[in-house]
């Protein structure tokens, strides 16, 4: 923090406000995520990040080196110690999706969702060790879907809340959330914005619809399929490439293949045209 305070030539405590601030928001979010265990690339992680239009311009890839635990690359704001998406140099990756809202009465002391990201990748080497490791650290007013994948071919949700944390491990194929809690015992907890449950929800159908359709043939799936079909999705309802429904745009995403080396993000403008960033 106080590194980056003195190179953006700002206070230690506006650092710490820009780390703190996706805890204060109002909570719209509308991410959605899709892992693959098999592919022609072999495992894959689809993301995207939707939010409103003037968060664009804040947000950095960057090849993450700690002193110490591992490598990375990782998405997120610029001036942030935090990830919204990323994948470690053992294979792991990891993505966020956040819960619109938690009621009042589980508030606790805690750590923001986004600010675990980066502790995970650096430490853990497969889900159940970002799972376990997950399990000492309280998050503080907000809930979290977190999609985790490993070289070993593991892929879950972690579905969090700041008392309780779920797994829902992937049994087939593939595996997939948005922004709602698929687990009953995790329900009770939320309390979202409509705006977002509607929103979440049709999005969840959409990708049930997707995946059980056009994408059943998943092994021989390709990243040409994976943005025809996903990334550049314009359903009339509960579109994944969103274009300002509900103040919501899709202004990126990102697809970790199995590789640490090759990372690919798709980026979406506001003017309904889709394109692929190779990095």
């Amino acid at each position: 923090i106080k590194g980056i305070a003195k190179g953006a030539k700002i206070s230690v405590n506006d650092a710490l406000l820009l780390n703190a601030a996706p805890t204060f928001g109002d909570g719209r979010k509308a991410c959605s995520q899709v892992g693959f265990k098999r592919t022609l690339l072999g495992r894959m992680h689809v993301k995207t990040s939707d939010m409103g239009p003037d968060e664009k311009e804040f947000y950095l890839l960057r090849k993450v080196i700690p002193e110490e635990g591992y490598s990375m690359i990782a998405i997120g704001w610029i001036g942030g110690l935090w990830a919204e998406a990323g994948m470690n140099e053992k294979g792991l990756t990891i993505g966020i999706s956040s819960i619109g809202g938690i009621s009042p009465e589980c508030y606790s002391f805690g750590i923001d969702r986004y600010l675990l990201t980066y502790p995970i990748l650096m430490n853990c080497t497969s889900v159940h060790e970002a799972v376990t490791f997950c399990k000492k650290w309280p998050l503080l007013k907000r809930g979290v879907l977190f999609v985790i994948t490993d070289s070993q071919g593991n892929m879950a949700v972690l579905e969090k809340n700041p008392v309780n944390q779920m797994v829902r491990w992937a049994k087939q194929n593939v595996i997939f959330c948005t922004n709602q809690y698929e687990l009953l015992e995790m329900k009770p907890l939320e309390k979202p914005l409509q705006q977002s449950v509607d929103n979440a929800a049709k999005r969840n159908k959409t990708l049930r619809h997707l995946l059980a359709g056009p994408l059943h043939s998943v092994n021989t799936l390709t990243l040409d399929d994976v943005v025809k079909y996903i990334l550049s999705n314009h359903s009339s309802s509960g579109s994944i490439c969103q274009h300002g429904i509900d103040d919501m745009y899709s202004l990126h995403s990102y697809v970790f293949p199995v590789s640490y080396t090759h990372l690919r993000a798709h980026e979406t403008s506001l003017h309904l045209v889709c394109r692929l960033l190779l990095e």
